[in-house]
């Protein structure tokens, strides 16, 4: 056991009265015991840490290390209290998308798409917004949610011309 939670029991009888058990067996059983606590111990911690880390790369992708950190905290409860309050949204979305769409094979479009997400997304995160969704060729980031950010308009901003920033170097390659 271990604080209130029982993680098993050993019943061990005998019924032949020609052989009682004795000290050292009773030691032998209760290491084996032990052992076997220590394993059933490990494979629960074990477990924990796998779904912690499959939430916290799920999490990851839309969301800044901070929040991540807060919701893994709240242990993958993900439910937050509902309150109103001033927010800053970003949209970026590739100009003219549609006639690049007409230009580029499937594949080369999603290649870009992807890096121009890759790219927003990375801005975003710099600046303490987090993903709130991909809309087509767009980003849609959120500022000052759910953690209190007191410069989330001028993050925005930072992050639009982070964006651009990247965007350009990525041009000129």
């Amino acid at each position: 056991w271990e604080g209130q939670k029982i993680y098993g029991v050993v019943y061990l009888d005998n019924l032949a009265k020609s052989y009682a058990f004795t000290k050292d067996d009773l030691e032998l059983l209760t290491a084996i015991a032990n052992l076997t606590a220590i394993r059933m111990k490990q494979e629960e911690l074990r477990d924990r840490l796998k779904r912690e880390e499959m939430l916290r790369a799920n999490l990851s992708k839309y969301h800044s290390p901070d929040v991540v950190e807060m919701l893994v905290s709240r242990g993958g409860e993900i439910g937050l209290e509902v309150k109103e309050k001033e927010v800053t949204i970003l949209f970026a979305d590739v100009e003219a998308s549609t006639k690049l769409a007409e230009r580029l094979k499937p594949n080369d479009l999603a290649a870009l798409l992807n890096e121009f997400f890759m790219m927003a997304t990375t801005a975003v995160f710099q600046y303490k917004g987090h993903v709130n969704k991909f809309i087509g060729d767009e980003v849609m980031a959120i500022y000052n949610a759910p953690l209190d950010h007191p410069d989330h308009a001028l993050s925005a901003v930072k992050t639009a011309v982070q964006i651009l920033k990247e965007l350009d170097r990525h041009n000129q390659a």
